[in-house]
């Protein structure tokens, strides 16, 4: 298979997918690696689960969470002051920003205190039902194509090349393994 149509092929499969909202269900099966954090572990916190998805998913989702972010950037629905997963709005920038605060709260005598939370697991904390509800109402995105991508999402978990249970299907995997989570996290807030 020459490359131009390898690539036909893929677009062709994302236009119908995204025009029907179906996504085929081979490529909702993530394989969960354990990789050590620290040498010899011997407990599950010392291993850290990371998913290997299907690249035609991962592309899919890279098509997809563009052009929802290019639909909302013509809405111009974002807050000035979000930083996080968005072209030319970096941590660097969000940093200078309450730095400039807080120099400016300082020169006019007051007392500036900063306050950082760092919510552990905040991707798969996301409520799926209140965030498709957000993207349609407030962001005028159409949930069908999100709703398929959230369903039937199954993963399995595979130590030194052996699989450990049968496929299971897991609530949270959507929002968990998604190369773009940072992005609907975002969006969801």
């Amino acid at each position: 298979m020459n490359f131009p149509n390898f690539l036909e092929g893929l677009t062709f499969f994302a236009k119908q997918s995204f025009r029907t909202g179906k996504i085929p269900k081979i490529f909702k099966i993530t394989k969960i690696v354990p990789i050590d954090k620290v040498k010899n572990p011997s407990q599950f916190n010392h291993l850290r689960p990371v998913g290997i998805t299907n690249f035609v998913m991962i592309l899919l989702e890279k098509v997809y969470v563009g052009r929802v972010i290019e639909h909302i950037n013509k809405l111009n629905k974002l807050s000035e002051f979000q930083f996080g997963c968005r072209k030319y709005h970096s941590t660097e920038h969000a940093m200078i920003q309450v730095v400039d605060n807080i120099k400016k709260e300082i020169s006019k005598g007051k007392v500036s205190v900063l306050v950082s939370l760092d919510l552990k697991n905040a991707f798969p904390s996301v409520h799926r039902e209140k965030f498709l509800v957000k993207m349609k109402e407030e962001f005028q995105v159409s949930d069908y194509w999100l709703r398929d991508y959230f369903q039937d999402r199954k993963q399995f978990v595979e130590i030194n090349i052996k699989k450990i249970g049968s496929d299971s299907e897991s609530n949270r995997a959507g929002t968990r393994e998604c190369l773009r989570s940072k992005v609907l996290y975002v969006l969801h807030k």
